[in-house]
């Protein structure tokens, strides 16, 4: 999950939404509400001021209100 996030998160650095909604259709496989707890989990630890946190901060508002996109429902 951890792996996941990190990675979501460095696809939304880019700020592109339909690049954010298609990797997390092809790799979280419905567990996108999971992924996001983990990053507000992370959020609630972190200190104010430090990059990880202003980098999931931003992730989480940008995971909302994603295009629609063909989700994969299995692994293989």
């Amino acid at each position: 999950m951890i792996d996941l996030l990190h990675r979501a998160v460095l696809v939304w650095q880019n700020a592109d939404r339909r690049a954010l909604a298609e990797y997390l259709a092809q790799h979280a496989l419905g567990r996108e509400e999971e992924v996001n707890a983990v990053a507000q989990a992370l959020i609630n630890v972190l200190p104010q001021g430090d990059r990880e946190r202003q980098l999931l901060e931003n992730y989480l508002q940008g995971s909302t209100d994603l295009p629609d996109v063909p989700r994969q429902n299995r692994l293989l």
